[in-house]
């Protein structure tokens, strides 16, 4: 019987394989590298285009705003925020001047709220005659354009109301 030793052939094509193989993945991983850098190097020249882009549209714009005169506009805002301020105050300064020339002293406020040109005024008194009398002397004060009695409830021994006072619109408008 003839035999054949076929074992130098066979690691011969092992390493012809091998050497397929690793010069496929050298291939695959040349080629990739390649993609890769191709594609970083043409996202680079599209920043860098945007940058230069950025900076000429940022010159052409400190040539214009160089050339006009703008005001200051955080000072005009500050300017108006502190008008408003102002006028505030002196609405709030003629309300509660107006609590203390009020001649009945049988109406105590427990609450004063300022909603833009609304002021809740929420409180309490001994009987519906003072507030009565209340609600009187305040139909002439110039703190309010109109007041209305908005809720109004019997307690134990005490009434309990709720005003609704309308200021001018214009020392609170936005």
């Amino acid at each position: 019987m003839v035999e054949f030793n076929l074992y130098p052939w066979r690691k011969a094509y092992q390493q012809y394989q091998l050497k397929k193989l690793l010069s496929l993945f050298f291939l695959s991983f040349i080629l990739s590298m390649l993609l890769l850098t191709l594609f970083h190097w043409v996202l680079q020249s599209k920043a860098e285009y945007q940058t230069v882009k950025i900076e000429e549209l940022e010159k052409r714009l400190q040539e214009k705003l160089s050339t006009k005169v703008y005001p200051n506009t955080q000072a005009v805002l500050n300017q108006a925020l502190l008008q408003k301020i102002q006028k505030d105050r002196a609405n709030t300064y003629e309300l509660l001047q107006s609590f203390f020339n009020a001649t009945t002293n049988e109406v105590c406020f427990t609450q004063i709220k300022r909603n833009k040109h609304q002021v809740i005024l929420s409180g309490g008194t001994r009987s519906t005659s003072d507030l009565t009398q209340f609600m009187r002397e305040w139909m002439g004060i110039k703190a309010f354009l109109e007041i209305k009695l908005k809720q109004i409830t019997q307690e134990a021994n005490q009434v309990r109301f709720v005003f609704l006072g309308m200021q001018s619109g214009d020392v609170y408008a936005a």
